[in-house]
């Protein structure tokens, strides 16, 4: 079955694996964007819905030709939509700046993988990395977390600067998503593996509890000073994906061009598209509280920013 061929069969007899109130449901399929990706996504609306899930449907087939099973696809599809229906979030609910405060979130991407997608949203450019600002809404699991990331259309009925709406965002988000920072050594022995000492600079992880889009911990209140004190000294920031950032000491005696062209390397490689984080490297000078990205060449760095300040408390 052909990718449109696989769309027709959804449209057409998905209404036959649902409750009888979807019997006149209006089924569109539409072009989804979200922080690193893009897909086209298949939504089931019932009058009077103010937001519905949409299904990922490039997922959906690719799941079906790894296993060609009709009704197995249908009645998956089915029972999500059905469990998602009444746990939906009610959009109108959200343009009280006052009422949702509490709710914000921050997640950290790569600014020019999501040009188009920034031009639609308000943020906050750090280097080449990208701030955004979430909204978190009850769903059907307390295992997962459920959100909408905040539009300029959205963003103007607020009523307040973004100066703001990153302050209150950066204050909640250390709430909902409490950031962690461990050492590699120990996360190995948890695994039960007992890495060998090679002389080489101890590292750690900087992430949140979710471990999930855990960079953004990178943008918390104090962090780098509270990371700085615990390593002795200034950092190096390696990007290792969306979900964390890994920190080492910069003793003056790191070759940043390596630890690129090894960011790089793990990038091609190792990470997935939709999680890579950047391929530049940082440097945290704790004694200026400056974040600035290292450039290419030896020791050369841009100072764009100061007074990044992170809390790890």
């Amino acid at each position: 079955m052909k990718y449109d061929e696989f769309k027709e069969m959804l449209e057409q007899e998905i209404k036959r694996y649902l409750p009888s109130e979807y019997k006149d449901a209006e089924i569109r399929f539409i072009d989804m964007k979200k922080l690193g990706k893009s897909y086209e996504g298949m939504t089931v609306r019932i009058e009077g819905q103010d937001a519905v899930p949409a299904v990922d449907v490039g997922k959906l087939y690719n799941e079906y030709q790894e296993a060609p099973n009709k009704k197995w696809v249908l009645q998956n599809v089915a029972e999500m939509l059905s469990s998602q229906k009444g746990q939906l979030f009610d959009t109108g609910a959200y343009t009280d700046y006052s009422q949702m405060k509490d709710r914000l979130f921050i997640r950290l991407s790569n600014a020019e993988k999501n040009e188009e997608l920034l031009q639609n949203v308000p943020n906050t450019r750090v280097e080449d990395l990208a701030v955004t600002y979430h909204v978190k809404v009850d769903g059907p699991s307390d295992e997962s977390l459920y959100s909408f990331m905040i539009t300029n259309s959205l963003f103007a009925e607020y009523g307040v600067t973004l100066e703001q709406l990153h302050h209150d965002a950066l204050e909640s988000s250390r709430k909902i998503l409490p950031p962690t920072l461990r050492s590699m050594r120990s996360i190995f022995m948890d695994s039960g593996i007992l890495p060998e000492n090679n002389g080489g600079p101890a590292m750690y992880v900087l992430s949140n509890e979710a471990g999930i889009n855990g960079a953004s911990a990178l943008m918390y209140e104090n962090a780098m000073d509270i990371a700085s004190e615990i390593l002795h000294g200034d950092l190096a920031i390696l990007p290792s994906s969306i979900h964390e950032i890994i920190l080492l000491k910069d003793d003056g005696n790191l070759d940043y061009e390596r630890l690129q062209d090894m960011v790089r390397e793990v990038n091609r490689n190792i990470v997935s598209p939709d999680e890579k984080l950047s391929d530049h490297v940082y440097k945290y000078d704790s004694m200026h509280h400056q974040f600035s990205m290292f450039q290419g060449t030896e020791q050369e760095f841009s100072r764009q920013m100061k007074g990044l300040r992170i809390d790890l408390s």
